[in-house]
């Protein structure tokens, strides 16, 4: 029998929230450091620090309602980099 872990678990599409752009961020001041600390202690305790890592959420840019942002990355030359294609396009 499996149970649904997710069940309380809330997971929010970013990619058509209303964040900020990066140049409008605030610079991190110590309330983000200790609840970064805080999170990270979570994440030792939990043996998950090799699994989840924090990021700044922002926006580069506005997408229209049609485009997706799309993560590529090559392991031989080590480059990772972002694409914006239609939402509808079939991604290899």
């Amino acid at each position: 029998m499996t149970t649904d872990t997710t069940a309380d678990l809330i997971i929010e599409v970013m990619q058509w929230a209303r964040t900020k752009d990066l140049e409008d961020a605030q610079p991190l001041d110590q309330s983000d450091i200790v609840c970064m600390k805080a999170i990270r202690a979570v994440l030792i305790e939990n043996g998950k620090l090799d699994r989840f890592a924090l990021h700044l959420t922002h926006k580069h840019f506005e997408l229209a309602g049609d485009k997706v942002l799309v993560e590529y990355s090559n392991e031989e030359t080590r480059e990772q980099y972002f694409k914006v294609e239609k939402a509808t396009s079939e991604i290899a």
